[in-house]
Parts: C-alpha cells; structure tokens; sequence
C-alpha cells in the first residue's frame, strides 16, 4: 500500500529520485522565516487533516487517490512560492497529503505526525532547527 514519489529535476542527465524528508523539511524551515504565520496554518491543517483522515483500504483505493487539499492550500497560500521555492508548495502539500494517509496505515507510526508538529513547535520558537532536521531522520 506504499507509494514512492519521485522528482526530476531540470536536465537530460538528471533522473527521477525520491526525495528524502530533508528537502521538503528544510523548504518550509526557510519558509516560516518569511512566512511564519501562513506556514503553521498550513502545517496545523495538515496535522488537524492527518488525524481525520483514514488509510487506504486496498491497492485499487490507493491508485485511484484524487488529491483533496492541495489545489485549496496552493489557491490560498500559492503567493509563498515567490519568495523562497525549493521545492514547490503544490509538492509540499502533496507529500503532506500522502504521507498523513500513509502513516495511518501502520498502527504505532508516529515519525511523519511528529514531524508536523516538531515543525509547528519550530514556527512557536519551541525548538531549534537542529531538532527538526533529527526529527526528519528515519529513526527519529
């Protein structure tokens, strides 16, 4: 029931690769410093969306996925792209969505939902990034 999902940067020699959590994590790190207030709304929708949504029941489910928040956080929030964009906030969510589904499929995973909320506690000023970037790696 997992899913991979792969980037392709700009080039012919590039090639599709799955981006680690760091990316995305760094991404909205730089973003809060500008975009403080529109970050944690958008990380506290996800952590409010995580804890109502329910898994995938079967393979056929998961295929037929139709994303249901990105286009109404990149309608909403899209002006954030301007200032500071490694990678896109349509990508962000994206992952944000799929993993908040992911995670519930293995009763006792914690490591994505903590992940939110270490990035909350960042734009609260409750952590430091050091916290974030260890709580980004697998083991966590």
């Amino acid at each position: 029931m997992d899913f991979v999902i792969k980037i392709l940067r700009p080039g012919l020699k590039e090639r599709a690769e799955a981006p680690i959590h760091s990316y995305w994590v760094v991404d909205l790190i730089l973003k809060i410093e500008f975009f403080n207030k529109e970050i944690r709304d958008i990380l506290t929708y996800y952590l409010d969306f995580y804890n109502t949504v329910s898994p995938f029941d079967t393979i056929e489910d998961r295929n037929s996925y139709q994303l249901k928040t990105v286009k109404e956080i990149t309608d909403k929030y899209g002006y954030i792209d301007s200032k500071i964009n490694l990678t896109p906030l349509e990508y962000v969510c994206t992952i944000l969505e799929l993993f908040s589904i992911c995670e519930k499929r293995n009763e006792g995973a914690y490591m994505f939902k903590n992940l939110l909320q270490m990035l909350i506690d960042y734009a609260d000023n409750k952590v430091d990034y050091m916290h974030v970037l260890k709580a980004a790696q697998p083991g966590f």
